[in-house]
């Protein structure tokens, strides 16, 4: 319940006391009756269960990043999160057809390499761990 709870002081220190309070809010009133993505009309109800499951999916993410973290070191951890939002970025463009700009290629690039060199140095040090630790 601490990982939930722990940026509540910080959000109502910017937001006011109506972050407390979804439907208080002017973007909650705005959606209300329009369509979402997948054309289901967006009620009071449709919106709090999207909430309640963004918050759970959220605390299941971070629950499996912790247990990720126990299995791997710390540096292939941070890899794989920056691989991850590569991935990430590289479906949408795929998927949703998003335009990547000069930049963002630029950067994805530097990213797939470096893990791609990461890779390729980590198994040239084991290998010699190995045949140093055999002799």
């Amino acid at each position: 319940l601490g990982p939930p709870l722990s940026p509540t002081p910080a959000v109502i220190a910017m937001e006011g006391l109506q972050a407390l309070n979804p439907p208080s809010h002017p973007n909650w009133k705005k959606a209300l009756g329009k369509l979402d993505h997948s054309g289901t009309l967006i009620t009071d109800s449709y919106l709090w269960k999207q909430l309640i499951l963004a918050g759970l999916m959220f605390q299941l993410y971070y629950e499996c990043a912790f247990l990720a973290l126990d299995a791997v070191s710390p540096v292939t951890h941070a890899i794989g999160n920056n691989l991850k939002r590569i991935v990430i970025v590289v479906t949408s463009v795929l998927i949703f057809g998003q335009k990547m700009s000069t930049q963002s290629m630029v950067g994805s690039s530097i990213a797939i390499g470096g893990v791609l060199l990461y890779g390729q140095v980590k198994e040239a040090y084991s290998g010699k761990a190995k045949s140093a630790a055999s002799k």
